[in-house]
């Protein structure tokens, strides 16, 4: 896997909790739409079990609080690079909650919903 080709949108936080984008079709189609591109099923599964291996491995070089920390980054399904500070962080919680505001008949919204989804 190569996660240069992961990257999807630069991201920016405004009072340091909310993302937001240039373009905008909703986080959680964002996320979604690109967590299986450029990937090939059997070669990720090939990489997966050599890294995990590796993983273990540096993990176990590391002191316990610096093992902590690099496990709490690795836990997350969304890490990121702050150019700023040049620190690695948690872009976004593993629990993403979006809503839109309906505004008339659910029937006149749901079309537009789908295709701001991929589903239509």
């Amino acid at each position: 896997m190569e996660p240069q080709k992961l990257v999807f949108d630069e991201v920016y936080f405004d009072q340091r909790t909310i993302p937001l984008f240039e373009t905008d079709y909703g986080l959680f189609h964002r996320l979604i739409s690109q967590s299986n591109r450029y990937i090939e099923p059997r070669e990720a599964i090939a990489d997966s079990e050599v890294a995990i291996g590796f993983t273990k491995y540096i993990l176990s070089c590391l002191k316990q609080e610096c093992r902590e920390s690099v496990e709490q980054l690795m836990n997350n399904s969304h890490p990121g690079w702050n150019k700023q500070t040049q620190r690695p962080g948690v872009l976004f919680s593993d629990v993403i909650i979006e809503g839109m505001p309906v505004f008339g008949e659910m029937d006149d919204i749901e079309p537009e919903a789908d295709a701001m989804l991929g589903l239509a």
